[in-house]
């Protein structure tokens, strides 16, 4: 994760009215501003949003070494964008639609995610701490150096998605959906074994 950023050249914050925004913006600080409703296809670089209301579609964009701190990305679309050296942090991202999205150096912490879609995503060397992302949706997703801790994935769908070297003992995964063959090589607790092997169709005897 790349800690060294750019200081933002400019600040913008506290404005009532919509902000108006070049087609790529770089090294901004857009504190409690609204952001425009059609965002499709920009690209944001060195760029921090605290507390930023987003609303409508931010479908295809590229974010490149950004912070989100304390936004609410609650039910908008994301789908196909690229997070690369990214860090969400207390984020609301209930209902969130990423699906098709690329994920690399990316750090999700304290998010709350019901029903967040990450399905058809690519995941390379990203972390997933302390997150709430019952009933979230991972199907058809490929990754790399996943890190997951300390998270509720109660009733989240793995679909078609391997779990292999997925380290799953510090996270909640009760009523998770997965196929038998997506769980070969994760890494469960002792408790969780209970679980999985019913997932599996297995019985244990007392």
């Amino acid at each position: 994760m790349k800690k060294n950023r750019r200081s933002p050249v400019q600040t913008l914050e506290q404005s009532p009215a919509v902000l108006p925004l070049d087609q790529q913006s770089e090294g901004y600080l857009f504190a409690e501003i609204r952001m425009p409703e059609n965002l499709a296809g920009y690209e944001f670089r060195e760029c921090t949003f605290r507390k930023a209301a987003f609303n409508g579609r931010m479908r295809g964009c590229l974010f490149a070494d950004c912070i989100f701190e304390h936004c609410d990305l609650s039910n908008l679309d994301f789908r196909e964008c690229a997070f690369r050296r990214c860090e969400f942090h207390a984020c609301r991202l209930t209902g969130t639609d990423f699906s098709g999205s690329s994920w690399q150096d990316v750090l999700l912490a304290g998010c709350k995610g019901s029903y967040a879609n990450f399905s058809g995503g690519t995941m390379k060397m990203c972390g997933f701490r302390d997150n709430l992302l019952n009933e979230a949706a991972f199907t058809m997703c490929r990754w790399q150096d996943l890190e997951l801790a300390g998270c509720d994935l109660t009733g989240s769908e793995f679909l078609d998605t391997s779990l292999k070297g997925v380290d799953l003992s510090g996270n909640i995964i009760d009523g998770i959906l997965v196929e038998p063959k997506g769980l070969q090589g994760a890494v469960i607790s002792p408790e969780q074994a209970v679980l999985c092997a019913a997932l599996l169709g297995m019985k244990i005897r007392q």
